[in-house]
């Protein structure tokens, strides 16, 4: 990506993407602190410093979503850690990340800064919402391409457990200096709705509650306005190679749905809300769309325009596909990126896909062997924000009641999908909890989560998880382990294991 950007780096706009690691606040009169430990405040000396520690229980947090807008060097070993820094505060429970919002909040970007070149490049991590292989993902990127009129877009995301390869990264460590020793702390609302706030214990029952009280959600947004302009302030006061950061507001929820209806323009067969593989796999228009105009990799999505002029206005330069890496003669380097490009290329030669088997990558990526995550291990569970399913949590020892808060905190503050590592680094739980990560959301709930003696309710289709399923009694006399399946999926079988010898 850097090299491709580099050769036509006139007509290229290079963007990463990341979000920081949320920043609690504390409630009205209770303010959280942001600071580290051992580090000094530097406060006036006639004010008391008095501030819980961040670790105590919060209802809320802000996510900021960092998008660096490099300036590409002239060669391709040139630093790509030079560019304008945005930054963007957005509330984890009303604003949450996501694809469509990423593409509206890029669109925004751009338009501030008056960079429309033909060619977007998107470098990301592997966080579910710019997982590249999720439709979702894949309808935003389009959208923005169509709406932007854009030649080629190219978005690419780093391989599981590298996320330190996006130069966004880096940016994270000057907004400490921004965010580090603050006191932060929500405005209060209403006599009403500090009321209804009062019985909400987590992210989530705030999210319940806004469905039966009315303003609540609007007055929440409201009561964080003051918080985060505080922190726009600071951080816009950090410069990177002498560039000042920005600060823009975060898409509000018109925008984003004006921005996602154009699904329709796609194809309007597809449904707002449902992108998994079984809700898009029979719409042929789409289908017919990836196959005209897109490449699909394990780590990138390419769109381009087409040759057929009643589709889509010619392009001036007919820019080739980005290459796949591939082994050249001798088996120890990759081919120079000249003598790919142009040429069409596999992921034969991808890396994870070589020397080690399928199982051995998810064993070192997951922390533990597979033989560890069976049903007596099984601590809790944890939705996938896709397809929500439950998914189990493993553990060699009983969690404590600290590891259970912490892990209530980490599902809220985090989005889990299938087949993701569920503790980010130097987390409490890193090396404690584990999940199982040869699946997708198309994989049936696990084994382990039906024979586990902490689960109380396992009257669970193994394909959908709605309740209410039954086992195959005629399976049963065959079969020991049989699992439960709704209506709705009969015709995609009930999976079953050790039969039983007549």
């Amino acid at each position: 990506m850097r090299e491709f950007a580099v050769k036509h780096r006139d007509r290229v706009t290079f963007v990463c993407l990341d979000d920081k690691s949320k920043l609690d606040f504390g409630e009205p009169g209770a303010a959280l602190s942001s600071g580290v430990r051992g580090k000094k405040s530097v406060v006036p000396t006639t004010s008391t410093l008095s501030c819980l520690d961040h670790d105590v229980g919060q209802k809320g947090s802000i996510t900021p979503s960092v998008c660096l807008n490099v300036e590409i060097p002239e060669t391709p070993d040139g630093s790509f850690y030079r560019g304008q820094v945005t930054v963007i505060f957005k509330d984890s429970i009303f604003e949450p990340s996501s694809p469509f919002r990423h593409a509206v909040e890029i669109q925004n970007i751009l338009a501030q800064e008056g960079t429309f070149k033909p060619v977007l490049m998107l470098f990301t991590d592997g966080g579910p919402d710019h997982r590249v292989t999720y439709h979702a993902v894949k309808l935003s990127l389009i959208i923005l391409f169509r709406r932007l009129g854009l030649d080629m877009i190219v978005a690419g995301r780093t391989a599981p457990g590298h996320s330190w390869a996006n130069p966004a990264e880096r940016i994270m460590s000057l907004l400490n200096l921004a965010f580090q020793n603050a006191a932060l702390t929500r405005n209060e609302c209403t006599s009403a709705v500090e009321q209804a706030l009062r019985s909400c214990n987590s992210m989530e029952d705030i999210r319940k509650k806004s469905r039966t009280v009315p303003g609540l959600e609007d007055a929440w947004v409201a009561s964080l306005q003051e918080m985060e302009k505080m922190l726009q302030e600071r951080v816009e006061r950090i410069q990177l190679k002498g560039q000042n950061f920005k600060c823009l507001s975060a898409a509000t929820k018109d925008a984003i749905n004006e921005f996602e209806d154009d699904i329709q323009n796609i194809d309007p067969e597809l449904v707002k809300g449902q992108y998994q593989q079984v809700n898009v796999n029979k719409k042929q228009k789409y289908q017919d769309f990836l196959k005209t105009h897109c490449l699909e990799r394990t780590y990138t999505f390419q769109v381009r325009k087409c040759n057929d002029a009643t589709c889509c206005v010619p392009p001036v330069i007919q820019f080739p596909w980005l290459p796949d890496p591939e082994i050249a003669s001798d088996g120890q380097h990759f081919k120079p990126f000249d003598e790919v490009l142009g040429f069409p290329t596999t992921e034969k030669d991808r890396p994870s896909s070589q020397r080690q088997t399928l199982t051995a990558i998810a064993e070192d990526q997951q922390g533990c062997k597979n033989s560890v995550l069976v049903g007596q291990n099984v601590r809790q569970t944890v939705h996938c924000h896709e397809c929500g399913k439950p998914r189990c949590v493993y553990s060699k020892s009983s969690f404590t009641s600290r590891d259970t808060r912490s892990f209530k905190r980490l599902i809220e503050s985090h989005d889990y999908t299938c087949g993701s590592i569920l503790t980010p680094d130097g987390h409490i739980l890193q090396g404690k909890a584990f999940v199982r990560l040869q699946m997708c959301c198309t994989t049936p709930i696990e084994f382990a989560y039906f024979a586990s003696s902490s689960i109380v309710r396992k009257d669970v289709c193994c394909h959908c998880g709605s309740f209410g399923a039954e086992r195959d009694k005629d399976l049963m006399q065959n079969y020991r382990v049989v699992l439960p399946v709704c209506i709705n999926c009969k015709h995609l079988g009930s999976p079953k294991r050790n039969p039983i010898r007549k």
